[in-house]
């Protein structure tokens, strides 16, 4: 997998179709913007090979091995909702 760099991966896997103000363009004002930018993937077919989904997947995981790791050591002996 290339090396990481901001928005590549999604606009080489990600077609937007902008609506109003570009949502990602001018992130505060975009999120103001009631008309929200269309994103699809470029490739439905094959859109698990992008770097993007790829990356994506991997947040994901490492999300829920945190959540483990938290669950077992760090969340014992308290009274939480359930998880």
């Amino acid at each position: 997998m290339d090396t990481y760099e901001a928005n590549r991966w999604m606009d080489e896997a990600i077609a937007t179709v902008v609506l109003g103000i570009p949502d990602r363009v001018v992130p505060v004002i975009g999120r103001l913007d009631p008309i929200k930018d269309i994103y699809r993937w470029r490739d439905p077919a094959r859109h698990r090979e992008t770097a993007w989904h790829q990356f994506q997947e991997a947040v994901k995981a490492h999300q829920d091995e945190s959540w483990e790791i938290l669950k077992q050591r760090n969340f014992q002996g308290l009274e939480l909702p359930k998880l």
